[in-house]
């Protein structure tokens, strides 16, 4: 009698999709569920007629904050990285500064006690 294999371990070993695939997925799912979140707790400040607009204000900026936290995160998951040819170098050479030429320092010919 043929022993068949649990369909766990059947779901398991077929592929399902590149890594790439589910990783956006899962950003995208993480992305709306926190836009959802914002807009609720945006909903409840402006409901509150307690609230002041410096409240309403403030709390919803620090609710975007945390929205934009997962769209950068999203943004950088998102973005092909480039490749090291055309990658800017890690310190721009500066800026030559105004003033005057460096001089060397002035020695005396003195000897300092």
């Amino acid at each position: 009698m043929p022993v068949e294999e649990p369909p766990t371990r059947t779901l398991v070993s077929t592929p399902a999709g590149s890594p790439e695939y589910w990783g956006e997925g899962i950003l995208r799912r993480a992305l709306i569920a926190r836009a959802r979140a914002v807009a609720d707790r945006i909903t409840a400040y402006t409901d509150d007629p307690a609230n002041t607009p410096h409240q309403l204000i403030t709390g919803s900026r620090r609710a975007l904050a945390e929205l934009n936290s997962l769209r950068t995160r999203w943004n950088r998951a998102t973005t092909p990285v480039p490749s090291p040819a055309t990658r800017p170098s890690a310190r721009p050479t500066p800026a030559p500064r105004a003033g005057p030429p460096n001089r060397p320092a002035f020695t005396s010919a003195r000897t300092h006690r």
